[in-house]
């Protein structure tokens, strides 16, 4: 007799043992996807949501529904930093005691983020373009839902390449930087299953800016790690947000095009003239977005440019502080 899987309003299992649950977020997207490995005895957690009592309560009544409880928690393993995924990290380790794994480059970023001062970041902005009015908060990987966002020190760090042994379960971790310096996916070879965090989302494409005490080229970080995923043998996808999906290939294929077009808008809107990152993202993205929306898009400007500047398509000239672009 085939075993019948356990659904709920925000429980459902995969398969046998592995467990998707939806936790809400205040914002938009209104929810995200963690998921649970439980088939008796010890669980797995991937991810955590936020910091919130309806996000507990929430992850609180979906274990019970699993047959699990915090207490059987061993192991929380989060794919990148940011507040949805890592925003309740401590709360979930005192209540389960489990051990957290977390990639070092998060870990660090998140540190550098921390040490950061108001000055470091109106000097950011300001040389890109945004306008600074008054007094400014944090840098946004802090500021966002700041309230909500509660991590802790990881208890080990996870490179590329590791297994991760639980009971009859391998999942190897696999570095998949841009998003976030550490970003990270985990792929159940056997069951040809792939976790994939904010990485590999059915519908969107995530987020891959130049942030406040980011150095380097995310965006190369991120194309290439989308390569690096091009070549496995995956049938499903468990994304934090959006649909499970399979056809992997296809919609890395969709992502490279929607940068190869974003790439072509900006060569366009240069051909005008010298501007800024903040400039750009006004003309590329919606003006009645939010102020911060409009500022991450300038970030996301700036991880373009700082591609095509490797490339030799655009070139960058400071001019008393403010820097701008031309081809």
């Amino acid at each position: 007799m085939a075993q019948l899987m356990i659904t709920t309003e925000h429980l459902k299992e995969i398969q046998s043992g592995l467990f998707q649950i939806e936790l809400p977020l205040p914002i938009r997207p209104s929810g995200v996807q963690v998921y649970l490995f439980h088939n008796g005895g010890e669980s797995v957690l991937i991810d955590t949501g936020l910091d919130t009592e309806e996000s507990i309560t929430v992850l609180h009544d979906s274990l019970k529904e699993a047959g699990a409880d915090f207490s059987s928690i061993k192991f929380l393993i989060c794919t990148h930093y940011h507040p949805d995924h890592y925003g309740a990290a401590k709360r979930i380790k005192q209540l389960s005691g489990c051990d957290v794994f977390l990639h070092k480059a998060d870990a660090e970023y998140l540190l550098r983020c921390l040490l950061l001062n108001k000055s470091d970041y109106r000097k950011f902005l300001f040389s890109n373009g945004v306008p600074v009015n008054g007094d400014v908060l944090p840098p946004p990987p802090l500021r966002v839902l700041r309230e909500y966002y509660s991590p802790v020190v990881p208890d080990r760090y996870v490179v590329h390449g590791e297994r991760l042994e639980f009971g009859k379960v391998s999942l190897q971790a696999i570095s998949t930087p841009g998003h976030t310096p550490g970003h990270m996916v985990l792929y159940w070879r056997e069951q040809k299953v792939l976790l994939s965090g904010d990485h590999l989302l059915p519908h969107i494409t995530p987020h891959v800016g130049i942030h406040t005490g980011l150095e380097g080229d995310p965006l190369s970080d991120f194309l290439d790690s989308l390569r690096r995923l091009e070549r496995l043998e995956i049938k499903q996808v468990l994304p934090a947000h959006g649909r499970c999906f399979g056809g992997h290939q296809t919609r890395i294929l969709e992502m490279f095009s929607h940068h190869q077009e974003r790439q072509a808008s900006i060569i366009r809107h240069l051909g005008y003239g010298p501007t800024t990152a903040y400039e750009l993202a006004l003309e590329l993205f919606d003006k009645s977005l939010p102020d911060l929306h409009k500022e991450i898009a300038a970030y996301e400007m700036l991880a373009h440019l700082e591609l095509m500047k490797k490339t030799n398509q655009v070139h960058a000239q400071d001019e008393n502080g403010i820097v701008r672009y031309s081809l």
